[in-house]
């Protein structure tokens, strides 16, 4: 159904392609994601109406505004200088009659129509639809014309055959891959949620996901077989989000519609990862969100523990991976617990949404922080898990792999002298980067603090440091493990 909202739409802009590049598709016909952004633009309606200034060059736009004709107007360089050539050279000829208008149509849909042919259109939808193809592809497959049914399903496979033929990226810096579970079963209820599917909840982490997305990133679907919705491209800083998120959501949701069959994912993870990356000094951040587990991977790599053979394979082959997950919907415990492991055993995030107003809650205000980029804040992570393990609430599984203490960005310091008389810090680290969310219970001093403690007693250097001891993160002293 919501395809065939789309068709219409979206196949004008490609049928009458001469048109859109000679004058401006009429406002009231704009898309939502279109509309927004011209916005972002500076061009809004009264502009669209009258468009009295000319565009800007197309090295005259921010990143935001880029990324904005990119996703949300299919124009790249070429084409955005073609569209700017072309407004003025409007504003500088006199304005057509109604009659030679409607001549200069029929020509468009006569003899102009059969010179320009299947070739020149297929030019024109390349540049105007690359960032859009999948979309475009699937609105083309409903033409009557058999070159556009053809053009179509060459469409439908670009944002694939682009990322298959770039070159593998060296992990040199942050790389983030969102997973999103296409498969049938997320169109079916969620169990303990009334009235929505894995897909609206799936929409709604979408929402709030996105918009903290930041440097080189890749967005995927995956069922019975994985399909590339973004090939890697550099997202903008969060003072150049809110366009950008609009539009990438908008080309992303759209094609996010659980009809990819079952759920091959963690031997699908391993194969993407391998083939699009090599190992550098930096990380991998997987963030996944799905409503079941794997049903599809060979052997080993099937079912919830899956997760622990495609970790050996990556650590095998050099990769720092931090994973982020979001499971939709009520599991079982066991299973629930594999997915807490995976994430806290990473330094990652984990979150379960079980109803539809659980981003209000904490724990998905605590999973969203995690998102964003903090010195120091996925070895606390890392060191809470650890705090779980020994505590037998989390299980310890055997590839876990310590991460470094925190480094650039953290400050050493030494514990304060009133808490140091106290006898229960003599041997502990303190790594407190701002801003402070504690304080000393004795002295008053505000830190927010990663303590790596060799006392044998941790309860008692966690009450004498702070009144707070749940939001403490304690473990084995950073200089005396070689792991950390």
């Amino acid at each position: 159904m919501a395809l065939r909202r789309l068709r219409g739409p979206l196949l004008r802009p490609i049928c009458r392609a001469r048109r859109a590049f000679s004058s401006l598709k009429p406002w009231e016909a704009l898309s939502e994601s279109q509309r927004a952004a011209w916005e972002s633009l500076g061009r809004g309606e009264s502009w669209h109406r009258t468009p009295q200034k000319t565009l800007p060059s197309w090295g005259q736009l921010q990143a935001h505004q880029q990324a904005a004709a990119k996703h949300g107007l299919g124009l790249h360089e070429e084409s955005w200088e073609k569209l700017r050539a072309q407004i003025q050279a409007e504003a500088a000829a006199p304005s057509p009659s109604v009659s030679s208008g409607a001549s200069l149509a029929r020509d468009g849909a006569g003899a102009g129509a059969a010179r320009t042919g299947a070739a020149g259109l297929a030019g024109v939808a390349w540049s105007v639809c690359k960032t859009l193809a999948p979309i475009v592809g699937d609105a083309l497959d409903g033409a009557k014309h058999p070159g556009l049914r053809l053009l179509g399903g060459a469409f439908r496979y670009m944002a694939d055959v682009n990322d298959t033929l770039a070159a593998p990226v060296t992990v040199d810096d942050v790389e983030t891959i969102l997973y999103l579970d296409d498969s049938g079963s997320m169109r079916g209820s969620v169990q303990g949620v009334f009235g929505k599917s894995g897909l609206h909840l799936g929409q709604d982490a979408l929402d709030q996901v996105v918009p903290l997305l930041q440097g080189p990133t890749r967005i995927l679907k995956f069922g019975t077989l994985p399909k590339v919705l973004l090939p890697r491209e550099e997202l903008s800083g969060p003072q150049e989000t809110a366009a950008t998120a609009t539009l990438l959501h908008s080309v992303v949701a759209a094609q996010w519609n659980g009809t990819s069959g079952g759920t091959y994912m963690w031997k699908m993870i391993e194969e993407d990862v391998r083939s699009r990356y090599l190992p550098g000094h930096g990380r991998l951040r997987l963030i996944v969100i799905t409503d079941g587990e794997d049903t599809h991977s060979p052997g080993a790599y099937c079912g919830i523990k899956g997760m622990d053979a495609l970790m050996k394979e990556l650590q095998k082959q050099g990769f720092d991976v931090e994973w982020h997950i979001i499971i939709l919907g009520r599991f079982q415990a066991a299973e629930r617990k594999r997915y807490e492991t995976l994430a806290g055993a990473t330094g990652g995030s984990f979150l379960a949404l079980e109803e539809a107003e659980a981003f209000q809650s904490t724990a998905a205000q605590r999973f969203l922080a995690a998102l964003k980029e903090k010195p120091g804040a996925r070895q606390a992570r890392q060191q809470a898990y650890l705090a779980d393990t020994a505590a037998g609430r989390m299980e310890r599984v055997e590839w876990f792999k310590a991460l470094p203490p925190p480094g650039k960005g953290l400050q050493r310091e030494d514990a304060c002298e009133p808490c140091v008389e106290q006898g229960n810090l003599k041997s502990a680290e303190l790594w407190m980067p701002t801003p402070p969310l504690l304080k000393h219970r004795s002295c008053a001093n505000d830190y927010e603090l990663f303590v790596f403690s060799s006392s044998p007693d941790l309860e008692k250097v966690c009450n004498s440091v702070v009144s707070s001891r749940s939001n403490i993160i304690h473990g084995p002293l950073a200089s005396k493990n070689p792991g950390l």
